[in-house]
């Protein structure tokens, strides 16, 4: 269990303005939109020229009904883009550089998130070991025979 005296004390060490762990509300949600669009924008690309085929095609039945899964997965792409996008298609490097500086940033503060768990565990054992000292009559049996055990 964390005390509230050591979220305020990390909170002070934290570098940032944004606390270290806020990085689970923020960056997964924004990481999970961007590897959307960077899926729905590969597979409009790679499944626009079968459209443009369907639109020139005579028999367009025919051509609907052997394409049936590329065209639903091509509006599938758009009407994500008119919802999510503004009807606009982003650019690929774009989305992948966004993604890759997205990644850097979370590496970053799992880094620094570990430091801290780190800290809360040496805490956390200098709480246990305080309190061992102050109430020893409240020590676990298991605790005890460990300690009976040494003498």
């Amino acid at each position: 269990m964390i005390r509230p005296t050591t979220i305020m004390w990390i909170r002070s060490q934290s570098s940032s303005s944004v606390p270290t762990f806020a990085w689970l509300l923020i960056c997964r949600p924004i990481s999970k939109h961007n590897n959307e669009q960077i899926h729905f924008t590969g597979q409009y690309y790679a499944i626009r020229q079968i459209q443009k085929d369907f639109l020139k095609a005579r028999f367009k039945k025919k051509y609907r009904e052997e394409h049936r899964t590329e065209l639903d997965q091509y509006q599938e792409a758009v009407s994500f883009f008119r919802e999510q996008c503004g009807g606009k298609v982003p650019v690929m490097k774009e989305l992948k550089a966004e993604k890759e500086k997205l990644l850097t940033l979370q590496s970053e503060q799992r880094k620094e998130l570990s430091g801290f768990d780190q800290m809360e565990r040496e805490l956390q054992t200098a709480v246990s070991n305080v309190d061992t000292i102050l109430h020893p009559d409240t020590i676990p049996t298991r605790q005890k025979t460990k300690i009976q055990a040494e003498r």
